[in-house]
């Protein structure tokens, strides 16, 4: 069924409303969008199954977090300094591995333009630099240490910058798409104030402007703008 179609079999009172949406102008439909998006009130975060699953992974991922931070004081403590390692040759080339497929998934998701390009980018990038941690670290002292440095700092960590700022930035694209839509432009999104799911609330997801100088006395007894 098309548009046309759907709109045809409508009560008239209905066909009514939406010819006089039609007579409206950009910015008017805009506001209409937005409140109507807001009688709806859709937000998954309320469904009680997707409550339930995030309480739990909220459990979950506490008790990692501190599970976790205990093991690192076991392992800082029981650990010997050397050791020798039987699946040396397996251990690598299965990183090395990992990390090829992450780069290509990578290169797949640019090239035809999909959201996982997201995901994917932020996997390389934490891929990369565990590469160069444990590049650098499992070879210092040795001979080959200066190269292992020389690959982290130009090779692997500019590229995991490129790839998490690349992510950053098209996360703020599709936010910034999503608002100019119902008629919100948006500068200097914060990602650390958006939340999960977008919502009709646009001041939330832009930085928070800097606080105008100060003004102090000068020595004179005039004020002036410190910077």
């Amino acid at each position: 069924m098309t548009a046309i179609e759907a709109i045809d079999n409508l009560p008239d009172e209905v066909q009514a409303i939406v010819d006089a949406a039609a007579r409206l102008n950009s910015q008017q439909r805009h506001a209409l969008e937005r409140a109507l998006s807001d009688i709806d009130g859709l937000n998954p975060l309320t469904d009680p199954a997707t409550s339930r699953r995030r309480r739990i992974g909220l459990v979950v991922t506490t008790l990692s977090c501190l599970g976790l931070a205990a093991w690192v004081g076991v392992l800082n403590v029981s650990l010997p300094a050397e050791f020798v390692a039987h699946q040396w040759r397996v251990a690598w080339m299965g990183f090395d591995v990992a990390l090829l497929v992450a780069l290509g998934a990578t290169a797949w998701a640019a090239w035809g333009r999909r959201q996982l390009l997201v995901v994917f980018a932020l996997v390389t990038a934490t891929l990369m630099v565990c590469d160069a941690w444990f590049d650098v670290t499992l070879s210092w002292g040795s001979s080959e240490s200066a190269l292992s440095i020389f690959t982290a700092v130009c090779g692997e960590l500019p590229a995991a910058t490129i790839m998490l700022s690349g992510a950053c930035h098209l996360i703020r694209l599709t936010i910034s798409g999503v608002y100019s839509r119902t008629g919100v432009e948006l500068s200097k999104i914060s990602l650390w104030r958006v939340p999960l799911f977008l919502d009709n609330d646009h001041d939330a997801v832009t930085a928070r402007p800097s606080a105008p100088p100060r003004s102090r006395p000068s020595r004179r007894g005039r004020s002036y703008t410190g910077s």
